[in-house]
């Protein structure tokens, strides 16, 4: 895929044309933040070229992002990159703009943080958007990624350092549709998410 890391040329300069189409698309919707992915460190894509090639992709981003008043949230994925919110916090304050920040994902950093932490060093300047989904630990694979009350996530502690940074913004659910009665999800979401909002734990 066009990954904003990717060594070649053509290839990476196609990923940031397409994220500028997506800020116009943003805009049309009327979306405050847009999902930006990083990309992956490979043998073949070191971490340290893969951090200058990201941050000269976001640098000609930059500009698009805040005339249209559209953020970048760079989400922590699992990519082999920016596992400590001290590096992601302090990758996103070199652009200097509000409107590059932080797409957090509170599941995709069971396996290698806490995700009370990240929220707490990041701090509501940054957060632009929340994943929640939840992750378990002891399947501890790509399988582990499950409903919301199913993992390992302790999620009184998300949800009070939420508040504590004063997060105003979205909350938004990233898990699969129930293999049978799927439209059944929708409702266990609404309501777990009604738990957390509320503070009903």
């Amino acid at each position: 895929y066009y990954t904003l890391m990717h060594p070649e040329d053509k290839i990476w300069k196609t990923g940031i044309d397409l994220v500028k189409k997506l800020i116009d698309l943003a805009v049309i919707m009327e979306a405050p933040n847009l999902l930006v992915v990083p990309g992956v460190v490979t043998s073949t894509v070191s971490y340290d070229f893969g951090y200058k090639r990201l941050e000269e992709a976001i640098w000609k981003l930059k500009e698009d992002a805040e005339k249209k008043k559209v953020g970048l949230g760079i989400e922590n994925i699992w990519g082999k990159f920016l596992y400590s919110p001290l590096e992601m916090r302090d990758f996103v304050d070199r652009f200097k703009s509000p409107y590059i920040g932080v797409h957090f994902d509170v599941g995709n950093v069971i396996q290698y943080g806490y995700p009370d932490q990240w929220i707490r060093i990041l701090g509501k300047e940054r957060i632009l958007n929340i994943h929640l989904k939840d992750y378990s630990e002891t399947i501890n694979n790509i399988r582990g990624f499950t409903h919301l009350f199913q993992g390992s996530v302790p999620w009184a502690r998300v949800m009070n350092a939420l508040k504590d940074i004063g997060y105003m913004g979205y909350l938004i659910t990233e898990v699969p549709p129930y293999p049978f009665c799927p439209e059944e999800g929708i409702w266990d979401i609404s309501r777990k998410m009604d738990i957390l909002i509320n503070g009903d734990y």
